[in-house]
């Protein structure tokens, strides 16, 4: 390792005495690109760093209560940097199960392209960003394809065209809101709550085996979820609910519509194409009212009875 980061010391003072002004612009760009693709690159060893200090306890041998601490002191860097980096090992680093068997990233494809140097840090966040606000009631193949078509994008495209993109995927996968559940809301509100590991000797939390125990029990969530597809069957109807006032496609593969139509008998449900759909017209409020108490007196008249009469 010694001689990788003297070799990797020898390369920066190289670029640092080399001269720029003989660079043709062209030559200027490519230098630009292969600096910004090594610092990327270099985010990757970052995790690997991160991952390994807190698989062998390191934080807790050198006395800091949290890998956080740790980066804060020995890199002197800030605490929000420090919160980043771990976040980021936790979603995009190799961590491994207390047998020792290497468990995949939680974003495959976005460490990937990290890996190669293709994506840096803000697209990163911006696909996790995204990643996060997809509902749980999602399907994992769903999930997986999202994360690939995000990490694909931001490859060629800049932070932002991920981020639009993620509105995009949401808005596909959840059109109505209607998958989010108290998990996703509290996932929203910036808090997590999750099983905790203690030290057996100490009663304290022990976050390193937390984050452990956690990569675990996400690896069996996936184990027992099911496709969406399979989801879908158990919500997914052949028509809106009778009492629904609906005009819009229902359903896949369809190029009829369904709608409420009002005639002088009430409400009728109609399906058909946009051609052959009859106007439809929403009644006044006040008219549905007054047509609900006149079938309330109706029923009433039935059950005791007793005739009203009303003037037209």
């Amino acid at each position: 390792m010694a001689e990788h980061l003297s070799m990797l010391a020898a390369a920066v003072d190289g670029l640092l005495d080399a001269g720029l002004a003989e660079l043709s612009d062209s030559e200027l760009v490519e230098v630009m690109r292969g600096v910004e693709q090594s610092l990327r690159r270099a985010e990757t060893v970052s995790h690997r760093l991160v991952v390994e200090s807190v698989e062998r306890s390191a934080p807790a041998s050198l006395g800091y209560t949290s890998p956080r601490k740790l980066l804060i002191d020995v890199l002197r860097i800030s605490g929000a940097d420090a919160s980043a980096r771990v976040a980021a090992a936790r979603e995009l680093g190799v961590w491994h199960t207390l047998a020792g068997d290497p468990m995949p990233p939680v974003l495959p494809e976005t460490a990937a392209a990290q890996a190669d140097g293709d994506i840096g840090t803000d697209h990163v966040r911006a696909i996790t960003k995204a990643m996060r606000k997809i509902p749980h009631a999602v399907g994992n193949e769903a999930v997986a394809g999202a994360e690939a078509v995000l990490a694909t994008l931001a490859r060629s495209g800049t932070p932002e065209d991920v981020e639009q993109a993620g509105h995009r995927l949401l808005a596909y996968l959840n059109p109505d809101g209607s998958l989010g559940d108290d998990r996703d809301r509290k996932r929203r509100r910036g808090i997590s709550i999750g099983r905790q590991d203690t030290d057996p000797d100490t009663l304290v939390v022990d976050e390193e085996a937390t984050a452990l125990t956690r990569a675990r029990l996400r690896q069996d969530r996936l184990e027992r979820g099911k496709p969406y597809s399979e989801f879908g069957k158990e919500f997914v109807t052949p028509e809106p609910p009778k009492d629904l006032l609906y005009y819009g496609s229902w359903g896949d593969d369809t190029d009829k519509l369904t709608a409420t139509y009002f005639t002088v008998n009430g409400p009728e449900r109609v399906e058909s194409t946009v051609e052959d759909m009859p106007i439809i017209m929403m009644p006044d409020a006040r008219d549905l009212k007054v047509a609900a108490l006149e079938q309330r007196v109706r029923e009433l008249e039935d059950k005791h009875g007793e005739q009203v009469n009303r003037k037209s």
